[in-house]
């Protein structure tokens, strides 16, 4: 926790171009569906615990709008079971 507290912001975001060049990436070399989730994250300031939680009830296409109100949590951080 004292790092994430020490660590000044500007290493914490990814500047434009990196963003761009990332985002590119996903495009040629992604998985079904990775450009839409990366862009949701990026843009939205949604975290990937929320991303993982939504369900189809959460998002209205008529006011594009996304309910976040749960999050998956892994204790361990690790996704293996």
């Amino acid at each position: 926790m004292e790092e994430i507290e020490t660590d000044p912001i500007e290493q914490k975001y990814l500047e434009r171009e990196e963003l761009e060049e990332f985002l590119k990436a996903v495009r040629e070399h992604g998985l079904d569906l990775d450009i839409e989730r990366f862009y949701l994250l990026a843009f939205s300031g949604m975290r990937s615990g929320e991303l993982c939680a939504l369900k189809w009830s959460d998002i209205n296409f008529n006011t594009n709008e996304l309910r976040i109100t749960k999050t998956l949590y892994n204790e361990d951080n690790n996704s293996e079971i």
